[in-house]
């Protein structure tokens, strides 16, 4: 029972340790520094990978999919695909929350076309 409780212990702290020491520098300017060709990111792909499973204790035969899931996180790409939904999700409906400097970011089709260019 007490070895249980340890390993679930141990799981629940790699999580934190993960989330706390890695996963906040990927996300952080991911909308930025993710803006490129799969090969600019291969290097951190592989790194995070690696740390995945380090900090899980997993074979390198283990598949990168399985990492990933075990940690409910994405892979490079499709974290920044995630963040910049969530930004344009915030900058659609909740503008008024976000920093002053993307209000005007994006041109709406209304400011541009004074009629109406969708068909009924």
């Amino acid at each position: 029972m007490l070895l249980v409780v340890y390993f679930v212990i141990v799981i629940v702290y790699s999580i934190i340790v993960y989330f706390a020491f890695v996963h906040s520098h990927l996300t952080y300017g991911i909308e930025v520094y993710a803006n490129t060709t799969a090969n600019h990111l291969s290097k951190l792909n592989v790194l995070n990978n690696r740390l995945l499973r380090i900090v899980q204790k997993k074979s390198i035969k283990t598949h990168n999919n399985d990492l990933y899931k075990s940690y409910f996180t994405f892979h490079l790409q499709l974290l920044h695909q995630f963040n910049m939904l969530l930004y344009m999700h915030n900058y659609v409906y909740h503008r008024n929350e976000l920093p002053v400097v993307f209000s005007t970011y994006f041109e709406e089709n209304k400011a541009i076309y004074k009629k109406n260019t969708r068909p009924l």
